[in-house]
């Protein structure tokens, strides 16, 4: 069993964080038509709904946020089971096989039984080998999602995609606005 392993057993709370990451490709809300076609038949239901939950209190709550882990898996139907066979464990453990979600250095400050969990903000596109894998119709579909993209995206959709992408940072992240 690996340290992270030991840490998510052991802990009772999670201290939320955005996970920032730089690509070429923008990614999709976790909240989008997008995860829910494509990422849930990968991920299954409890992880997708965990990823959508994590995203949407960083989004009302902000940075920091600290969520109690049993309130959280019983309000994601998952029970609050302790152990390392316990069904939200293994939601967070498949979000952090798909990195979706990561589990962040601990702080001196915090308490020990407070892990830190880094959230991806923007879901990737399906690689190729995970599109491979949906089932023929879903395949042909993100194949054509794909197709119908790249050849709509001009300079200026690309323009407004990165407009959009910086005022949801300045929505979610009112403490560091300063007036």
């Amino acid at each position: 069993m690996t340290a992270g392993s030991q840490m998510l057993e052991a802990a009772t709370h999670f201290r939320l964080q955005s996970r920032r990451i730089l690509s070429e490709r923008n990614g999709y809300d976790a909240q989008s038509a997008y995860v829910e076609q494509f990422w849930l038949p990968v991920l299954g239901p409890s992880t997708t709904f965990l990823i959508r939950h994590l995203n949407m209190r960083l989004a009302l709550e902000g940075e920091g946020v600290v969520l109690d882990a049993a309130l959280t898996a019983r309000s994601l139907g998952l029970g609050e089971h302790p152990g390392r066979h316990a069904p939200f464990l293994r939601s967070i453990r498949r979000a952090i096989d798909y990195d979706l979600v990561s589990v962040g250095e601990r702080d001196e400050n915090s308490p020990e039984s407070e892990v830190q969990i880094l959230v991806r903000r923007l879901v990737p596109m399906l690689s190729s080998r995970l599109a491979e894998r949906l089932p023929e119709p879903l395949a042909r579909e993100h194949h054509r999602a794909l197709t119908r993209s790249t050849e709509e995206e001009t300079p200026l959709v690309r323009r407004a995609r990165q407009l959009a992408r910086t005022h949801q940072e300045l929505v979610t992240q009112p403490r560091r606005v300063a007036g």
